[in-house]
């Protein structure tokens, strides 16, 4: 089992409030997967709009936390960091959204590496909440030599 933090993963990811949507890695085993925790709170700020009285966790926010998951597998599996190579998401395949995910949900996001070919990989990511399968997506991403000066 593994354990990190936010600190950890603000160390490896570029992402920064509201759009880190990763805020703990639970398990991970180098080159194959990534077990990650996205808490949904009532305060996100896509509950301002979405929807009214009816909040909604949306799809593509779903998708980013697979795409980000994804990213920490590779910066974690290869020892690289947003400061040296940038990930970025180039295909998203065989989506199924099969529930809403709504406040006070515990997105559980499960990521495998399917294909690897030099610096493109397919991932298939799963996630769920309490049990059941609120998503499923194949996504491909693209490693580049880009860096980010902060």
């Amino acid at each position: 089992m593994y354990n990190s933090n936010i600190t950890d993963i603000t160390t490896l990811l570029p992402h920064r409030y509201p759009f880190l949507l990763i805020d703990r890695i639970i398990a991970y085993q180098k080159n194959f997967n990534i077990l990650t925790i996205k808490n949904i709170s009532y305060s996100e700020f896509c509950f301002t709009g979405h929807f009214y009285k009816n909040p909604v966790f949306p799809g593509v926010l779903i998708l980013e936390a697979i795409a980000q998951s994804a990213c920490l597998l590779v910066y974690k599996s290869f020892g690289m960091s947003y400061k040296n190579n940038l990930f970025y998401l180039t295909n998203i395949i065989d989506v199924k959204f099969k529930k809403k995910v709504i406040p006070g949900d515990q997105m559980l996001i499960n990521v495998f590496v399917d294909k690897h070919h030099h610096r493109l990989i397919r991932f298939v990511g799963h996630v769920s909440v309490s049990k059941y399968i609120v998503c499923k997506a194949t996504i491909s991403c693209l490693l580049t030599n880009d860096v980010v000066s902060r």
